[in-house]
């Protein structure tokens, strides 16, 4: 009974494990991360004939596209790179103010003590930190280190007081990365405020002297009425231009950092990238892709959830097939599809919807002209065409050319069409009528009664004895009263 217990209170733990684990999946929130990605296709196939707004798929003609899915974000830092960063924070007065509970200058310590424990975790010395801190003066308190316990030493020892001198903190830094920064490095200063500038040098002098080999980042701390968000983002377009303005509460402002911070340290890798190609023609075509590691195949719809990581510029190509349908595509625009991409970026869940461009449309060699009435190709006379090529109807099928068409049964190759000879057994109807009624052999059949003209289709009968040989029996075909001969 005690087995039985623990046996049913396993498998009860199991599901309410399995019902929190999908309860966290059926509750994630994705979010707009930006244009990180581009797809385009090329189309193979037929098409008959190009027209000026899309293009006509041939009827029973399947076609093929090469799906490409381009990681394109933007990186601050290339794979390998290795970074110089000077962190510049506020110490004026209004930092040792106290917002829901906390003081600025206590959460300002806290985000530059988690820049330097993301650097650890990154854990590549060529990388290097140091810091400046102002009021209506400005100081270098670090310079330019590996050694970053050297870099929480000096967080620890400043406090807050005074007037705001952002245009003088601003040359301070850049003037130590100029100097000091090492030539193989991307060099960085990432400034924070919660004041307007009041004091010392003007901020558009501090613009002025950061290098156009080093990217800015402002952070304005707090109430935004406290400080000038116009000049924190012309502070972000000072140096190299790409530099962004970030607006943090007090109490996010660690958050804020290490956002930044792992930005510039991270090479755009988005991770657990999910691809789904989503249709829009789906009374034409059903999808059948060549991969066969897709998850989900539907009549509209194709999702793959294994491309895993990829880094800037990587490129998935994956063939999809399209297999005609009710009907072919008439003026078919094939980027109204579009894929769907869902992925993580630096700890958040992404979605973005991204159309497709068609950068090459291969109408592939195909056979050229009407197909003979009554026919059947020759297998695989379609397949491995160099050259468009003329349908021809022949008498047999031949390993020398393609496009090669025979009559299949009943028909038979007569004057270069496909026509109908006599056949025996019971009534047949629409099949083609000469203008005489021919007679020919038969088998062993039961008698049907004589021949007789009617208004509709000419019919067979069959004439002997029960049972008897084919030599005592023949076939009479009559055409239908006032017809004529058609021959297709």
């Amino acid at each position: 009974m005690k087995k039985i217990f623990q046996k049913t209170l396993s498998i009860a733990i199991g599901v309410l494990l399995f019902l929190f684990v999908a309860a966290d999946v059926w509750a994630q929130e994705y979010e707009d991360c930006g244009d990180n990605f581009s797809a385009n296709y090329t189309y193979e196939g037929l098409i008959s004939p190009p027209t000026t707004t899309g293009i006509t798929i041939p009827l029973n003609s399947d076609f093929r596209t090469r799906l490409r899915l381009t990681a394109e974000g933007d990186d601050d830092l290339d794979a390998g790179e290795n970074v110089d960063i000077v962190l510049v924070m506020d110490r004026s007065g209004s930092m040792n103010w106290t917002v829901d509970g906390e003081r600025k200058i206590k959460k300002a310590k806290e985000a530059l003590v988690q820049v330097v424990s993301v650097f650890e975790s990154v854990d590549k010395p060529e990388n290097r930190l140091g810091l400046v801190t102002y009021n209506a003066s400005v100081t270098l308190d670090q310079t330019l280190t590996s050694s970053y316990d050297l870099v929480n030493d000096a967080v620890d020892s400043f406090s807050a007081g005074g007037m705001t001198n952002i245009g003088g903190a601003l040359s301070v830094a850049a003037n130590h990365l100029d100097n000091n920064g090492n030539d193989d490095s991307r060099k960085f200063i990432v400034i924070a405020t919660d004041g307007v500038h009041n004091t010392g040098t003007p901020v558009q002098v501090g613009i002025s002297n950061v290098p156009d080999d080093i990217t800015v980042y402002s952070v304005g701390i707090g109430d935004s009425s406290y400080y000038d968000e116009d000049i924190l983002t012309a502070v972000a377009g000072a140096g190299t231009g790409e530099g962004e303005y970030y607006a943090s509460d007090v109490a996010n402002l660690t958050q804020t950092f290490e956002d930044i911070i792992r930005d510039i340290l991270t090479p755009f890798r988005p991770e657990n990238v999910v691809l789904a190609y989503i249709r829009k023609n789906i009374d034409m075509f059903t999808l059948q892709d060549t991969d066969p590691n897709h998850d989900i195949a539907l009549n509209d719809e194709i999702t793959w959830e294994n491309l895993g990581s990829m880094e800037n510029g990587d490129t998935q190509e994956i063939d999809i097939d399209f297999l005609q349908a009710s009907g072919y595509g008439i003026d078919l625009e094939l980027n109204q599809s579009f894929v769907e991409v869902t992925y993580d970026l630096f700890g958040r869940s992404c979605i973005e919807q991204v159309s497709i461009d068609v950068v090459k449309i291969d109408n592939l060699p195909q056979c050229t002209g009407a197909v003979p009435a009554n026919s059947q190709m020759c297998t695989g006379d379609d397949a491995g065409l160099t050259v468009n090529v003329p349908r021809e109807l022949g008498n047999s099928c031949t390993e020398e050319k393609k496009c090669e068409y025979i009559c299949p049964p009943p028909f038979v190759y007569e004057n270069g069409a496909c026509r109908i000879l006599g056949k025996c057994g019971p009534l047949e109807d629409e099949l083609w009528c000469r203008l005489q009624p021919s007679v020919a052999p038969c088998s062993d059949g039961f008698p049907m009664g004589t021949p007789e003209a009617t208004d509709s289709l000419w019919t067979w009968t069959c004439k002997g004895y029960y049972g008897g040989s084919s030599e005592h029996c023949n076939a009479t075909r009559l055409c239908p009263k006032d017809w004529e001969e058609v021959l297709p």
